[in-house]
Parts: structure tokens; sequence; C-alpha cells
């Protein structure tokens, strides 16, 4: 009520209430009226309630460091017969809102938020359990302090301004809210709120813009709802993208409301501009009522009558923008033929989308066309890709990317890789490597030992979160091979000119492939060696079903587990070489890292 105690101010007509607690908004104090509320604005978005109010004297930023404040939400007005549904104590105790810019309540001096939860708050029932002393305010509970619930800042024109989430605030979808103000004073929920500011409002209740059911108001964009003329109607445009930071050539979809918010008018002969930012190509366009021209980038609706809301979707395509820079959507109300829109500040929409870069990669591969790696052997090439599409900056031109691969305080090698073709964004090449016990780096060959390490790195410019100069890193282990060789003989027991079968199974435990295994065995004393009896098979098989060679040193004989064998008598030596035998598969007793070599012998008489 003003300072006579006579008027209320904003109260729905046709309600009385009891008390002064509603009405009064400093609790019954007749003090510090140069402090008087001047406009009070309340709106709510699809996601927060905002409550904006002026002072006759600015609020400032010591005010907020020094003073706590309370706003009381009535969102079931007039379904419910009592007062408030919720109220949030701000308790500032920080210097808050520099600059004008949202500060979280929660870390700039908390807020305590209470919920009527048995709806007596203004009412008379003396019975009623009340938060946190019985009658005193008629809110029963206490509800949770979180952050990214309730916000304020403080304008540079001094207005004051809180924005409460809506799930705190508990008013779901409705569009409806009663708003008043007032500062904790004749009763302290908590020591931490030594510190009162007292006020009256002065003003009659006539010249107070009050602005209770806007939806739709940007924490920016305070609207006063203007006196309607028959004619005059309120077109409203929001958008929003369903992507929020979409990557160089991904696809992002912008979907416009226009919304006819206020007036009885029909809406005639409505045009709306779509205008896409450089970076933003434009794909497709999808209205649910009227023509998209692309040609001249306007929708137009013959007609959105009163209440309705109309949905348009651009979709573009994000072509040459520049990663972690924002681009933008624009759309204009350009033509209403038959109203006046008597607000112009809804009448233009811009989103803006922050442009992604792209994680890079880099791994070691099996050759130049980025074949899953299996094993490679010390000494052979070691191949190396990075995919990246941040560097593929010419879509024409075969680009490079320096890449450096180390053995860990052993040896390093820097050299380039090339993009392998025009816009592909995949970039291979290869270093060579040798055993060494000693290094001489950056000589173009990776001196490596048997069990090192190696790291390949490349630094990505920009990640996808924007961060810069990331390393982005692989690594690879060169284990040797490592050859088992087990023997069996057919017999435990023999007499003269009897027949000794030697089987010799050889299997490769290492992680490498072996290359040009020499299997030796001596012809055992006191035995003549068998002419032309030396096979060689799988590690499974049976001297009947292996392989026969010849005594000869005649080259390639035959092939197992697709390596090259061949066989020689060398005096009291028999020789079988094998030119391949694979890394460790895993299975034990067969497969292509094992298999047998075979020769007989007869007793001598």
């Amino acid at each position: 009520m003003d300072e006579f105690g006579e008027s209320a101010q904003g109260v729905a007509p046709g309600f009385v209430y009891a008390d002064d607690r509603y009405e009064n908004l400093d609790y019954s104090r007749s003090t510090a009226a140069s402090a008087d509320i001047k406009v009070l604005r309340a709106g709510l978005d699809r996601d927060f309630l905002y409550v904006s109010f002026e002072f006759v004297e600015g609020w400032s930023a010591s005010r907020s460091q020094s003073n706590s404040i309370a706003i009381e939400v009535d969102f079931d007005h007039p379904v419910e017969f009592n007062r408030g549904d919720r109220v949030f104590a701000f308790n500032m105790r920080s210097e808050f809102n520099r600059n004008e810019n949202w500060q979280d309540a929660k870390d700039n001096g908390g807020f305590f938020p209470f919920d009527d939860k048995n709806d007596d708050v203004g009412g008379a029932d003396p019975l009623a359990s009340d938060f946190p002393d019985d009658n005193l305010d008629g809110y029963d509970d206490g509800l949770n302090e979180e952050e990214g619930e309730l916000f304020g800042r403080v304008m540079a024109d001094g207005r004051f301004e809180i924005a409460v989430a809506r799930n705190l605030s508990g008013s779901g979808n409705t569009d409806i809210v009663r708003v008043k103000v007032w500062t904790l004073q004749n009763r302290e929920f908590d020591s931490s709120f030594a510190n009162e500011f007292n006020f009256h409002d002065t003003n009659s209740s006539g010249n107070i813009p009050l602005l209770d059911s806007y939806p739709g108001a940007d924490m920016d964009d305070w609207i006063q709802v203007p006196e309607l003329s028959p004619n005059d109607i309120d077109l409203e445009l929001t958008q929003t993208a369903d992507v929020s930071d979409p990557k160089i050539g991904e696809l992002v979809t912008f979907t416009v409301d226009l919304a006819h918010i206020l007036g009885n008018a029909e809406a005639q002969a409505v045009v709306v501009e779509s205008l896409l930012a450089e970076g933003l190509a434009f794909v497709s366009a999808n209205p649910e009522q009227g023509v998209y021209d692309p040609a001249t980038n306007r929708w137009t609706l013959p007609s959105v009558a009163s209440g309705q809301t109309r949905r348009l979707e651009i979709v573009a395509m994000v072509d040459a923008a520049l990663p972690c820079v924002p681009v933008e959507h624009t759309v204009k109300l350009l033509q209403l033929d038959n109203a006046e829109d008597v607000i112009d500040a809804n009448n233009e929409s811009i989103l803006a989308v922050e442009i992604a870069a792209h994680d890079g990669s880099i791994r070691f591969v099996g050759d130049l066309s980025g074949a899953p790696i299996g094993t490679v052997n010390p000494g052979e090439d070691l191949f190396v890709q990075v995919d990246d599409l941040d560097l593929d900056m010419d879509p024409l031109v075969a680009e490079t990317v320096d890449v450096k691969v180390q053995v860990v305080d052993f040896d390093e090698v820097e050299f380039t890789l090339t993009e392998t073709g025009p816009n592909t964004a995949q970039f291979t090449g290869s270093v060579a490597t040798e055993v060494n016990d000693s290094a001489n780096r950056f000589d173009d060959v990776l001196q490596l030992r048997i069990g090192d390490t190696a790291v390949a790195e490349y630094v990505d410019a920009l990640a996808d979160d924007c961060s810069t100069n990331v390393l982005r890193q692989d690594e690879l282990t060169f284990d040797g091979p490592a050859i088992v060789l087990t023997k069996a003989v057919d017999k435990s027991e023999a007499g003269p000119g009897e027949l000794l079968t030697y089987k010799v199974v050889y299997r490769n435990i290492g992680l490498s492939a072996a290359k040009d295994l020499l299997v030796q065995e001596r012809i055992p004393l006191f035995t003549v060696y068998e002419p032309q009896s030396m096979r060689v098979g799988f590690s499974e098989d049976e001297y009947a079903s292996a392989l026969q060679l010849t005594d000869e040193d005649d080259g390639v004989e035959g092939s197992i587990n697709g390596a090259d064998v061949g066989a020689v008598l060398d005096g009291d030596f028999v020789r079988i070489a094998i030119s391949d035998v694979a890394a460790d598969d895993g299975a034990s007793g067969s497969g292509p890292d094992s298999g047998s070599v075979f020769f007989q012998v007869k007793v001598a008489e």
C-alpha cells in the first residue's frame, strides 16, 4: 500500500486481505520513503521468471552488498484463495552484479527459497505450521539452494533484476504470475540477514506499469504492454536451433516461431525475412503455413489469427565458417498489411550458433592407405595417419601436417604427412626404423630397441570444445619375435636297424613376426640319417601328412602357413629354412604362429 495505508498496489480486483503482509511492502515500517518502488515488471519465458523493479533512488552495487531483498510469487491466482506460492529471500553479502552481469545468487551471498505447502499464506488458519516459526508468514518448507536457479544483477539505471528458474518457482507451464517485492525486515530468517533495507511504494496503483502475463521476455528485454486499439496487435518472432555448436560441414536447423500474442485483429499479408550470415549456406525451408521463397529469403503468410503461432524451419549447412566463431540467423517482420504492430522490440530475432572445431586424431597404421595396424617389425617403415577436418583449409589442394615420432628417452624423428587427396582431411606418411642400441637423433631414421615404445604426436590447433593447441598422441610398443622349440621322438626304446622319427615344433610367442627362421638339428650319435626323410608341416601334423622335402640345397620347396620353406642335409646336420613365422595369435598349438619339422634316423647296427 502507499504511505497512507489506503490503496493496494497491483492486487487483483475484488481481492481483500485480512492483514497487511501482502499489501504493505515493508512489513508496516513507515521509513525510507525515498526508496519507493517506481516500476515493477515481471515476465515468464520458457526457462525463467524475470522480475525487474526500479527505485526512486537507484539500487547500487554497494546496496547489494549490504542488504537483503525478497520476491513473492503467486502462480495459481485466482484459482486459490490465499496469497503466495513461493518466496525467495535473496541474501547479497558480496559486492554484486558489476557491469550489469547476471550472477548466481548461490555464489554471491546465497538465498533461501520457501514454499507454501499448505496454501495458507495470508490466510487465517491459526494451526498452520509455518516456516521457520508458527504463524510467521505462512511458508512451511525451505527448499534446497542450488546453483543455476536464482540470478541477480544491478543495472546502470538503478533497476534491480532477479531471474528465478521455473523448476525452482514451481510455475511449470503457467504463463500468469503475480509478483510482490519486499526486504526482510521485522523478522530475520537467519542471523546472516542482519542488514535490512526498508522501503514503501508511494505510487498510486495506476502509476505502476505492471506486466504480469507476458510470455517470452528476455533478460535484457523488458516490454511494457501498451493500451490497444481494435486494430492493434503484436506479432512476436522467436527461434531456436537444434545444434548450438555445429561443425563445418554439418547441418543446423533453425526453428522460427511467429506468434500473434496481443490483440484480437487478424494479421494479414505477413512477410518475414530470413537472413543467414556468412558461413551458413541455405539448404531447405519447411514452412508450416504460407510460402518460403529462397530467392528472396522471405516467408509469406496470408493470415495469422489472434493466439496462433506459425512455424518455419530453415536448414543450413556450416560452410566456410571459422571454427569457434559465432554466426547468426536473423529473422525480421517486414510487412503487415491490415493492422499496426505495437511492440517493435520482438519483431526481430537474432540467434547465433558457435561453429565448433573438429577433434583431430593421430594413429599408427599399416600403410599409406590407412589400413588398420596389426604389428610392425623393427626395421620396417613405420606409418602414421592424422585425421583433422580443421586442417583441410583449401578443398582444392592436398595439404600437409607436421608430426613427431619419438622413442622416449632414446630417439626422435620429425617429418611431414601429406593429405591423401584434396578435401580428404586425412594425412599419411612414414618413417624408416632400425634396430640399434644407440640413437642418432633427427637423422630421418627412428632407432629403436626391442621392447621400446614409440609415441606419435601432433598439435591440434583447435579442439571441438574450442580449446587451443591440444596435444594428440598414439603409441606402439615394438616387441620382437620369441621362438620356442620343443622336440619329441616316436619311440622310447629302439634296437639296431630300427627307425626313429623326430618332430621339432616351433612357435612364435612374441608380438612381432619372425623372419628367416632356420631350424637346425644334429643327427644323434649312433644313428644314421634316413635319406629323403625331411618333412615340414603344421604344428598338429603327424609325419605321414607332412610335406616331404629333399636333402639338397635347391631353394624353396614348398609353403606352410604362407611361408616359403626349404631343406638341406649338411654333414651331420639337418637344416630347414622358413621365411616367415607370424606373431603370436593367442591360440595355443595351432595357427600361423607355429609349425613342425620332421626327420628320421636309423639306429646303427
